[in-house]
């Protein structure tokens, strides 16, 4: 338990934790490197496509230079023949007054110069740097998208040429479609698709324009996206002469081959480790600690004499229950052994008993007698003496024979209390309140609660007995200004209790540390309750006194008790 608890467990979970950790550092760093990969290729594509734009721009610009100067538009253009093919949608010239005086293959310029008004065009350029060339906006003619590159020359004339997007795109972007997880997407800025791969856009990953735009300003080209398939990469670049935006969207964990997730897969064999440590944890707990631990807790009952506890099963391993049975063995042992020491102490308290009550028998009807009839015939020599001399010592023999009497009645009255028998516990508690030496002048207090009933004679003894050794140590060491006996008589028991408002003291733990601790009076109370079958409990807070309490079942509560217990 403890090399699982303190080794394995501790070491598998660290293991586990740098796995997993290294695998999240291991899809950062690929899902980084693709996205870098992609974003390299796709500015490089955009630089390509721009190099084809700029020169379209430059060729229009270097036809409008030559025309300036030329009174035949028709021989200028072909000076260029061989470059014109780059206009797919045609070539225009636009005269001072806006109107079309040329066409080079007419067909979809025809139906674009006819409809701008190029005077108001030409004003604009002219504002700029002179010779400048302008891109249109994509121009949509007969379902086609066209891309217009505008030059003027004086006197206010325009020669424009058109060329198709997505040829440009398709011929740009060549390479990259060489790749099997590519998709791609271009977007102008009225947020129209100008080209897209085959495969089509994923409908959760599509972004627009202006979303794209963001990505590009904030995160420089960058951004990752979570779908329901997968992490995908958004990589974007634009080009900045038409405002179009190169988008490419690919998942990366789609690159990985198999062989490597598999190898990242391999520390997950950690996992199982870490659940069977777990399980032998849950097992050593369930089966070795927790029952260790309630068979420890009935050890400590049956410490304290409670016998049954340890009979109630525990559980667990073979070896628990072999051990438990070996308690159960050895509590049986216990207690035979405790009901012989009982028996036995209950044989010398009766023989002290029974001797006791002999002696005081012997006292009272022999010495007491003695001493009494020593009294009256001192009376009578006192009587018939006339000398008073021996008057004197007579009367000093009459005083110590009273004393005498006084003492001995109460050394008897102590060793066999004739009250007990007669009058009962109660009387017998009563006189011993008011008449049992007390040299240090505490005040003792008596108190009975119910309707008094008697016990059996030793069981009253035993009370009783209880009650004049709490009163001695009160006496001899509580240092107390009162004590006070009560006797509650309750429907199925009795209770007892003497207390102090003396000194107090620490009170042992356990009934076993009374003699250990010097408290052999406390001690004799104890076994002197066990004889009888009561409760006795002391309870002692230092400043604060000392309470004796003693419960005591009359024999057929005691019964009761017993059978629902």
């Amino acid at each position: 338990m403890q090399l699982f608890l303190i080794a394995v467990l501790p070491l598998s979970l660290l293991v586990l934790i740098i796995t997993f950790g290294s695998l999240a550092l291991h899809h950062e760093a690929m899902r980084s490197l693709v996205a870098e990969r992609d974003l390299h290729a796709i500015q490089s594509a955009a630089i390509s496509l721009y190099r084809d734009i700029d020169h379209r721009t430059k060729t229009i610009e270097l036809i409008s230079r030559f025309a300036e100067g030329s009174e035949n538009f028709q021989s200028t253009i072909a000076q260029f023949q061989d470059e014109l093919s780059i206009f797919d949608g045609g070539l225009a010239l636009i005269d001072a007054n806006g109107t079309p005086t040329f066409y080079f293959d007419q067909s979809p310029v025809q139906q674009f110069s006819s409809s701008f008004d190029w005077q108001k065009i030409v004003s604009s350029m002219r504002s700029s740097e002179a010779g400048t060339a302008i891109l249109f906006p994509n121009h949509p003619i007969n379902g086609d998208l066209y891309t217009p590159i505008a030059s003027h020359f004086d006197p206010g004339m325009v020669v424009i040429g058109l060329f198709s997007p997505e040829k440009i795109l398709s011929t740009g972007l060549s390479i990259l479609l060489t790749e099997n997880h590519a998709n791609f997407r271009v977007l102008d800025e009225q947020n129209n698709v100008l080209f897209q791969t085959n495969q089509g856009s994923n409908s959760e990953s599509v972004l627009d324009y202006q979303e794209l735009q963001n990505i590009l300003d904030e995160k420089n080209g960058i951004d990752f996206l979570k779908t329901s398939k997968g992490e995908v990469v958004i990589t974007a670049a634009k080009i900045e002469t038409v405002g179009w935006i190169l988008v490419d969207e690919e998942s990366w964990q789609d690159i990985a081959s198999p062989l490597l997730r598999i190898t990242q897969n391999a520390p997950l064999i950690i996992v199982p480790l870490l659940g069977f440590s777990i399980l032998v944890l849950w097992f050593g707990f369930r089966q070795i600690v927790q029952p260790l631990q309630e068979l420890g807790s009935k050890a400590g009952d049956m410490a304290k004499s409670d016998f049954k506890s340890i009979k109630e099963p525990v559980g667990g391993v073979p070896e628990i229950v072999h051990l438990q049975n070996s308690m159960m063995g050895m509590a049986e042992k216990l207690k035979h052994a405790k009901n012989n020491l009982q028996n036995y102490l209950g044989a010398i308290t009766d023989g002290i008993e029974n001797e006791r009550r002999n002696v005081a028998r012997e006292l009272h009807d022999d010495t007491l007698q003695s001493l009494i009839a020593l009294g009256q015939n001192t009376q009578y020599a006192k009587h018939w003496n006339k000398d008073p001399k021996v008057e004197k010592s007579l009367d000093q023999i009459s005083h110590l024979t009273d004393q005498g009497i006084v003492n001995l009645r109460r050394l008897v009255q102590g060793l066999r209390p004739i009250y007990i028998e007669d009058l009962g516990l109660t009387t017998a508690l009563s006189m011993l309140a008011s008449g049992y030496p007390n040299p240090t002048g505490i005040k003792v207090h008596f108190h009975q609660n119910g309707n008094e009933r008697r016990f059996s004679s030793n069981v009253e003894m035993t009370l009783y007995r209880i009650t004049q050794e709490a009163l001695s140590n009160a006496f001899r060491h509580a240092s107390a200004q009162n004590a006070w006996i009560s006797i509650d008589f309750r429907e199925r028991d009795v209770i007892l209790e003497v207390r102090d408002d003396g000194i107090g003291f620490e009170v042992p733990q356990e009934s076993s540390h009374y003699a250990s601790g010097g408290h052999f009076g406390l001690l004799g109370m104890y076994e002197r309750s066990e004889l009888i079958g009561a409760k006795l409990n002391v309870q002692s807070v230092k400043g604060e006194g000392t309470r004796v309490t003693v419960q005591c079942f009359d024999s057929s509560s005691k019964k009761r008790l017993e059978n629902i217990g």
